[in-house]
């Protein structure tokens, strides 16, 4: 009796083997919900959301403006109240900024990886005062940020980007902005509308 189970085992594990091999067996297992390109338009999307929403949430600008600026009192989370911000809050804003430079400079290295036509150039042009923007914002809440290294630690994992001083970085972004109001080509498209505030 055990040597028919264990007969009818092996060819149990046999059909097993033999019928889960396939051809085709690469492309049906590629996920297609992670891209290995994502256009443009989705990168400008993606960071004006995520700029946006991080800036005007009630965990920023509440929690910490208005409450900084004594608009509003806590009553149940008292830190920012006592000007002691809470960590994961704080994380969260940096990590959001940076995540969504890190998409305005994909912008800028697709369209100048390719033949740069008015579209190209204006979406780059769109892409740097965006940059300032985020730049602008950062530096004025936490001083000296890192700037012209940001965004190598996607790259390399074990870099540690130097904090350019905040009196650097003002005329750094005013040059960005000057840039881009020379690429800018009004007569020609940028997003459409995956440039949520402007609609292109």
């Amino acid at each position: 009796m055990k040597k028919i189970y264990i007969k009818l085992f092996a060819i149990c594990f046999a059909i097993t083997l033999l019928g889960g091999c396939t051809d085709g067996f690469e492309e049906m297992n590629e996920n297609p919900n992670e891209p290995t390109d994502v256009p443009a338009e989705f990168l400008l999307t993606g960071a004006q959301k995520r700029l946006s929403d991080r800036l005007y949430a009630t965990s920023a600008n509440g929690s910490f403006g208005m409450v900084f600026a004594q608009y509003w009192s806590q009553n149940e989370y008292t830190e920012e109240s006592r000007y002691q911000l809470r960590a994961n809050d704080n994380d969260a804003f940096w990590s959001d900024f940076y995540t969504a430079i890190n998409n305005l400079n994909e912008i800028i290295r697709l369209n100048e990886d390719n033949e740069l036509g008015a579209q190209g150039q204006n979406q780059v042009a769109v892409a740097r005062i965006m940059k300032a923007w985020a730049y602008q914002v950062l530096t004025d809440i936490y001083g000296d940020v890192p700037y012209k290294d940001a965004g190598r630690g996607f790259i390399d994992a074990t870099f540690k980007p130097k904090y350019e001083k905040q009196s650097e970085i003002y005329p750094l972004m005013l040059a960005e902005l000057q840039t881009a109001i020379g690429q800018l080509d009004a007569s020609k498209p940028t997003f459409g509308s995956a440039d949520i505030i402007y609609s292109g």
